[in-house]
């Protein structure tokens, strides 16, 4: 992978529209609020003051995830009280349904009380929730949408459902790397290799489909460099290391790699996250580009995260675009 490459293969990740257009503008129902788009259709917020980027966070979800976010809302509520023998996720992807009672929205409610109790920094989570719902509302009555408002529980069980999309994939790389090796220890090399591809989790060219175009997915590189093969047998996680390869209990995380200054060709720090979401997850999160008064910020966001990125940067330092995400992050963890 080249300079050249990123170039062709990856689009422009920039602070800003620059190298993006043709950019359109998008209205949005609130002053001092600029709402772009740029040729890949992801929102660029500009806003005088943060509650401005936040409505127009709350609009665009609405505009972008609209029938995602109402078949998500209230099955959300399932994994928000930890229903026993229900798997919310699989009950969006099969567009099943739930009605909450009100003793469960009661429990989920209770989060409130959890984020006041969380000081200063959780009230301004709670307000940054009514001022992103607000954005979502405004969008639904801008398009004559007769849904039921939105309201901080559905932000709390949406949140529920992120906890359970988020770090429940991947951890099968070592023990995949480990299993060509023993494939072509037993099998021999070419062989080995197609056992080894006909196990993975690529397009099967017998499967039926639903689409009559073709799409090149899942090709390989006839040379495969810089792909490391682990022997068999080989690896001994360390203290911490999560489950071992030869199966353990599920790890709740993603991965990622981080190299320091002083091991970098450029001496800067280079950092490189994992994001374990599964290929047929609901699509809860998207792209968003934010700019407040004297910040910005660019990377994914999810639909629970009241004008907040989730994964991503901002000048000078990665992952939360503000000290506010933190709070709700460490908020939305905590047991209501």
């Amino acid at each position: 992978m080249t300079t050249r490459d990123l170039v062709r293969y990856f689009k422009p990740a920039v602070l800003g529209t620059r190298g993006q257009g043709p950019v359109r503008r998008e209205a949005v129902p609130r002053s001092g609020v600029r709402l772009l788009r740029d040729r890949w259709n992801v929102p660029h917020i500009y806003a005088k003051t943060d509650d401005g980027v936040t409505f127009a966070s709350g609009w665009v979800a609405a505009a972008d995830r609209e029938l995602l976010l109402e078949q998500t809302r209230y099955v959300g509520r399932l994994a928000a009280i930890d229903a026993p023998g229900w798997n919310a996720i699989d009950m969006i992807r099969s567009l099943r349904n739930f009605t909450p009672t009100p003793q469960a929205e009661a429990v989920v409610a209770r989060q409130t009380r959890v984020l006041r109790g969380a000081g200063r920094k959780g009230r301004a989570v709670l307000h940054d929730i009514d001022v992103f719902v607000s954005g979502i509302n405004a969008y639904y009555r801008a398009k004559g949408r007769t849904y039921r408002p939105w309201g901080r529980n559905d932000v709390y069980a949406l949140n529920a459902i992120k906890g359970q999309f988020l770090g429940q994939g991947g951890n099968g790389e070592v023990r995949s790397a480990q299993l060509l090796s023993g494939l072509r220890q037993r099998l021999g090399g070419a062989r080995g290799l197609s056992v080894w591809n006909d196990r993975r989790q690529v397009e099967d060219p017998e499967t039926a489909v639903s689409m009559p175009a073709r799409f090149r997915y899942g090709a390989t590189s006839k040379t495969r460099k810089g792909n490391v093969v682990i022997d068999n047998g080989s690896f001994v996680p360390g203290p911490g290391a999560g489950p071992s390869p030869d199966g353990g209990p599920a790890v709740q995380a993603s991965n990622v790699l981080m190299t320091g200054r002083n091991r970098s060709r450029s001496g800067h720090p280079l950092f490189v996250g994992g994001p374990q979401i599964g290929y047929f997850y609901p699509g809860l999160t998207w792209e968003v580009d934010l700019h407040g008064p004297g910040w910005s910020a660019r990377g994914a966001t999810s639909a629970p995260f009241p004008g907040y990125v989730l994964i991503g940067r901002r000048e000078d330092f990665t992952l939360a675009t503000s000290t506010r995400a933190a709070a709700a992050r460490w908020a939305f963890s905590t047991p209501a």
